[in-house]
This record gives C-alpha cells, structure tokens and sequence, in this order.
C-alpha cells in the first residue's frame, strides 16, 4: 500500500470462551514521511458448532469495556 507501505498487526490478546473469542491487535505504521503510528482495535467474534464466524465486531483501542461486554454476552 503506497500510504502505509510499513506495517505489522501483532495479536496481542487471544481469549476464547464457549462460542466466543476476543481478539486485540496492536497496528503499527509507518509512513512515507517517516511518522510512526500504533493502534489497537479489538475484534470479538461469535462462532457457529463448526467453528465458522457468523458474526464480528471491531471495537477501537478505546472500547475496551465494550469489547469485553459483548465478548460475555457472547460466549
């Protein structure tokens, strides 16, 4: 990508409970101008019997307490 030619997601969190999982991933950036930027999003997906996502969500790094919530009510 010539915007971001630079970037690494690192999964820094991985839970998994009943049909549910919670996922954080660190983005680090870097720029063509040489700016360094990092962000963490938090997905949380709902699985079927057969281990298929049927359903995701992604939360910004500051919805942690609403990530975690929908991850429970999931699970």
């Amino acid at each position: 990508d010539e915007l971001a030619p630079d970037s690494l997601q690192v999964f820094s969190k991985i839970l998994r409970q009943g049909r549910a999982s919670l996922i954080v991933i660190r983005v680090f950036v870097a720029s063509p101008d040489g700016g360094r930027y990092e962000r963490a999003v938090t997905v949380v997906q709902q699985h079927a019997d057969d281990g298929r996502s049927v359903r995701t969500d992604v939360f910004g790094d500051d919805q942690w307490a609403d990530a975690l919530a929908k991850f429970d009510e999931r699970a």
